[in-house]
């Protein structure tokens, strides 16, 4: 995405597990995290097998899914271009930082 520069790093729990730690340096998140200093927490994800099921729950609770920029999106989830889909929840709906659900692409139900 034009104007979003991220240092990123993944790394291992155990077989399988994963956890992936990314710092914006451009882009959405920046300013959030430079207002909560040293060590503050801007977003977590969850994988999920199937994001339209994850989306319509979401919307069920009263949440909107939306784009990596915060706008609400059209339909229930954003392609990346790895072919991973995804949808984000505002941290204003009370859990603190941002929700990152995503189906990474070659999980769960083909597109």
């Amino acid at each position: 995405m034009p104007g979003v520069r991220l240092r990123t790093a993944m790394l291992e729990l155990d077989g399988g597990t994963f956890i992936q730690v990314i710092q914006p340096i451009e882009g959405p998140g920046t300013a959030e995290l430079a207002l909560g200093g040293e060590g503050a927490l801007y977003e977590y994800a969850v994988a999920v097998t199937d994001i339209e099921d994850a989306a319509r729950e979401a919307r069920r609770q009263g949440d909107v899914p939306r784009s990596l920029n915060g706008d609400p999106l059209e339909g229930d989830f954003a392609t990346a271009a790895s072919g991973s889909r995804y949808f984000y929840l505002d941290a204003a709906a009370g859990r603190g930082p941002r929700l990152e659900v995503i189906q990474p692409a070659g999980r769960g139900r083909p597109a």
